[in-house]
């Protein structure tokens, strides 16, 4: 049985790269001889700490799409700030703008991704969707207000619908959505997986 396996890792959390060795130890106990493979946003990183060469790891959608955009969202200052003698009013200013660039580019791709039909066009790793038994999507918060990331997440859940690949939603977290456009466009992904769990009472009722 050949899996693919999605999530929250990659983006240098440990909670969620906890989260991906207890899915990947949760699929080989059900399916023992499968064949998995794992998408990840940082695929170098993921490849180092799983260190198993049984396990293929590869780009994520997210990381196809946005490039190295959460990068520079959740390390890029602290390193090259951390230590650097900057008053903090200059320092929250050149921050506010970082983060006004980083939403223009997130938008961007946002309204670009709502309307991509031709995947296997522009998806650098759609054969592995077509390849796979099963698509499993595993925990972390990440369908949610933070686009480019719910781009990616539905985006993978439309592909499974297009190469007719069972998909299977576990231990997610989902919402809260503060704008209703957000939650009509998670919920016109989370429609299309076969089975969807949450981990908290606030996904469930966000459902």
């Amino acid at each position: 049985m050949k899996i693919l396996l999605s999530g929250g890792w990659g983006y240098g959390n440990l909670g969620d790269d906890a989260i991906l060795i207890a899915s990947l130890n949760l699929l080989k106990e059900k399916y023992p001889h499968s064949e998995i493979t794992v998408m990840s946003y940082d695929f170098q990183e993921t490849m180092k700490i799983l260190n198993k060469p049984d396990i293929k790891v590869i780009p994520s959608i997210h990381r196809i799409i946005s490039g190295e955009l959460s990068f520079k969202k959740f390390g890029a200052w602290k390193k090259s700030f951390n230590y650097y003698p900057f008053p903090k009013l200059l320092f929250r200013r050149i921050k506010k703008i970082q983060n006004h660039s980083i939403k223009s580019q997130t938008n961007k791709i946002f309204h670009k991704m709502k309307n991509l039909s031709e995947f296997e066009k522009h998806i650098k790793v759609y054969d592995e969707f077509k390849n796979a038994d099963l698509f499993v999507m595993s925990g972390g918060a990440y369908i949610n207000g933070w686009l480019d990331s719910l781009c990616s997440r539905v985006l993978e859940l439309k592909i499974t619908k297009e190469t007719n690949t069972k998909s299977l939603i576990i231990g997610q977290t989902i919402g809260p959505f503060k704008k209703t456009d957000l939650a009509s466009y998670a919920k016109s992904g989370l429609e299309l997986a076969d089975k969807v769990s949450v981990r908290d009472i606030g996904s469930y009722e966000e459902l």
